[in-house]
């Protein structure tokens, strides 16, 4: 599993209402060796429960004024995917990902308030 796999799994989820994803991760598995096929399994499962979190921890619209609020969402945004995937498989999911949004963040203004 690699930012691929990630990638796959985010379009199967905003491409899908609930029903026609379940069908299709259901044609997935069945494509898939048993083993395979329980991974991707509990891998929609974790990504499920990710994203209700992300959107009741990190709504979607909230603004970042400050270098420091973008490091703090960040900051929490990295910790609910080490909560749902573990340290390793977020890292092989969202690594580069968030190599790339640390350069952007260290380009964001400083605050000038105290």
């Amino acid at each position: 599993m690699d930012e691929a796999t990630r990638l796959d799994v985010e379009k199967l989820f905003s491409l899908n209402e609930p029903a026609a994803r379940v069908r299709k991760q259901r044609m997935l598995e069945a494509s898939l060796p048993p083993d395979a096929a329980r991974e991707f399994a509990a891998l929609m499962s974790r990504y499920d429960h990710y994203q209700e979190a992300q959107f009741q921890q990190l709504p979607p619209g909230e603004a970042a004024h400050s270098r420091a609020d973008a490091m703090a969402q960040f900051d929490r945004l990295r910790a609910l995917r080490v909560q749902y995937f573990g340290a390793l498989l977020a890292e092989r999911l969202y690594g580069a990902e968030e190599a790339q949004q640390l350069k952007l963040l260290a380009q964001f203004p400083i605050d000038p308030r105290p």
